[in-house]
């Protein structure tokens, strides 16, 4: 489901909602809940997730990841009706849900789950309509000079214990289905087969040649 033709997948997480339970007491379904007018001044987006943000808005707006222009109004309409709240990174945007600023917003399930770990007062609900991966992984570059040691490297990254055991610490997904993540972290991290059928890859070529366009959009239109 996560295989890519550019690396060999390592670690993933899924883009779901963040919220704070104490603050919104339904746990909400949909991206669309973003757009709730009940939730004015209490939305929060992160400018270092403007892609992922826009995906989401697209997903909302067509039921596809990457519709750029139905995102474009979906976003201004959220503009205008909710004022979301903007910061720059996971820990600004944790520390608006610690002192109650935000009570809603995006994020992969991996940092909700940190979060939570720190105590914040949020959980994370996946959305109806499915959730865009993000992988990570490694490369072995076409002239790498030691190419019998890089792959002992990544033969050591998907070893299944120490995977298990990365992925009970940092929250993500190992990208290997050797890997059995038991007890109630695991239970957290590991998706449903629905929610596994509801996996959204996103298009690497298409991001490649549109992200200077988004990223310019998002810092002269939307924050």
């Amino acid at each position: 489901q996560i295989k890519t033709p550019y690396f060999m997948p390592w670690l993933y997480s899924t883009w779901e909602i963040v919220y704070n339970p104490d603050k919104i007491k339904d746990a909400p379904t949909s991206f669309a809940e973003l757009w709730n007018p009940k939730h004015a001044g209490r939305v929060g987006v992160t400018n270092q997730h403007y892609t992922d943000y826009i995906q989401m808005a697209s997903l909302v707006a067509t039921g596809k990841l990457h519709d750029f222009e139905a995102a474009k109004k979906k976003l201004l309409e959220l503009k205008a009706v909710n004022k979301p709240k903007v910061y720059e990174s996971h820990q600004q945007i944790a520390v608006g849900f610690k002192d109650g600023e935000v009570w809603i917003a995006c994020n992969y399930r991996a940092r909700i789950l940190q979060f939570q770990a720190d105590g914040l007062p949020v959980n994370v609900s996946f959305p109806k309509e499915g959730a865009a991966l993000q992988t990570f992984g490694a490369v072995i570059p076409k002239r790498a000079p030691n190419k019998a040691d890089a792959y002992t490297y990544l033969n050591a990254l998907l070893d299944p214990k120490g995977l298990a055991e990365l992925c009970q610490a940092n929250f993500y997904s190992p990208a290997s289905n050797k890997v059995t993540l038991p007890g109630a972290v695991g239970a957290k991290i590991t998706l449903s087969a629905e929610q596994r059928k509801k996996l959204i890859a996103p298009d690497l070529d298409y991001l490649s040649k549109n992200t200077a366009a988004q990223l310019e959009w998002w810092g002269k239109s939307f924050v």
